[in-house]
């Protein structure tokens, strides 16, 4: 089997096939390293797993990228607490790819949660409150 084959069909698509692919690839070879030195629970294991989350987001595979973003959460949340603005950032990251998929309600509490972060993080009248 080629790398071509392993890639998913959506990507083939893509004018940047070659750029999606190196991505994944080294994104899920770091996701590897991380959980071989740091086990599957560490943040950095969390973060990675939603850097992959936005490459998929990028060419568009929202499905793929949403499992990502979620799992990712689901790891950095045994660590961070609520309101870090790693998580807020992520689970923007989750809305915006709920609402692209039309899952309004699913969308909604990830939105607020990541509104109300950042607002406690950096204050109602900082622009990056505004863009959320």
């Amino acid at each position: 089997m080629t790398n071509e084959d392993k890639m998913p069909s959506e990507s083939r698509k893509n004018p940047k096939d070659g750029e999606f692919y190196t991505a994944l690839q080294s994104g899920k070879e770091r996701l590897e390293s991380l959980i071989e030195t740091s086990g599957p629970w560490d943040v950095k294991v969390g973060e990675t797993y939603c850097i992959i989350g936005n490459v998929y987001s990028r060419v568009g595979m929202l499905r793929e990228a949403l499992a990502m973003y979620e799992k990712g959460v689901d790891i950095m949340h045994k660590t961070l607490s609520d309101d870090d603005s790693r998580l807020a950032g992520t689970r923007y990251n989750i809305g915006l790819v709920c609402c692209k998929l039309r899952r309004f309600r699913r969308a909604l509490p990830h939105l607020e949660q990541a509104l109300k972060a950042r607002t406690a993080a950096l204050g109602p009248q900082h622009p990056d409150v505004a863009d959320t």
